[in-house]
């Protein structure tokens, strides 16, 4: 909520001056605080007056990055179907745009789709092409997360030893890193892991290594949370 009202008050800044583009970046960060509190409604009005002022100031980067965000809200809302198709059209765009970065989360994205749709082996291939590019971009916490995303692929596919080799990177980068959220959900993960495996001594060690960072960090994150977010 903190972070909401900062947006907030940059957005009144911003209508006081002309600048289009930094009004849809303001609008587009609301919307994704919105999103992040499960306020999809309110976000996704927020994007919807933000792709015209990106459209209007020639952004395409932007806009197409609107696009993709209202693709993510679409799956959270359960249409599939619509989700592919505004990930389609941002793929293309970042395509258009050589923007290898908005390329990699637009292919992560449609990965998710799939992956809720059962179709796990064309989620890991998306998967992987994506942390290819994000890796050969050197961007290390985007890179530890698309890892544990593959391991949660691997998971749905029954391939658990693989699962944990990707999940065991993941980990190795993000503690590298200090990123302790991103650390907490990927020890939820191999959690699932081990209790899938039937060690479930082991996937408790493991949940509770996560709880435990989430208390000494007093985060809004809880255990369910990240369950549900990364579920296998």
């Amino acid at each position: 909520r903190k972070a909401l009202e900062v947006y907030q008050q940059a957005l009144l800044d911003r209508q006081a001056g002309d600048d289009r583009d930094l009004e849809a970046n303001v609008l587009t960060n609301i919307a994704v605080a919105f999103s992040g509190l499960g306020e999809k409604g309110k976000a996704l009005d927020y994007l919807t007056l933000a792709a015209p002022m990106y459209r209007a100031a020639k952004d395409a980067a932007g806009e197409a990055g609107v696009t993709g965000r209202v693709a993510e809200i679409a799956v959270d809302l359960g249409e599939r179907q619509k989700a592919l198709g505004l990930y389609d059209q941002a793929l293309a765009a970042f395509r258009a745009l050589k923007d290898r970065a908005g390329e990699a989360g637009c292919l992560g994205g449609i990965a998710r789709v799939h992956l809720t749709m059962g179709e796990t082996q064309t989620a890991l291939d998306l998967y992987q092409q994506a942390g290819e590019i994000i890796h050969d971009l050197g961007n290390r916490a985007a890179e530890a997360s698309m890892l544990t995303s593959i391991g949660v692929a691997y998971a749905a596919r029954g391939e658990l030893q693989k699962a944990l080799n990707a999940t065991d990177q993941a980990l190795a980068i993000l503690r590298a890193m200090g990123n302790q959220d991103g650390e907490a959900a990927t020890l939820v993960v191999v959690g699932q892991i081990y209790s899938r495996l039937g060690q479930q001594q082991k996937a408790v060690e493991y949940y509770n290594r996560a709880l435990t960072i989430l208390d000494r960090k007093s985060t809004r994150l809880n255990s369910s949370h990240l369950v549900i977010s990364y579920a296998v």
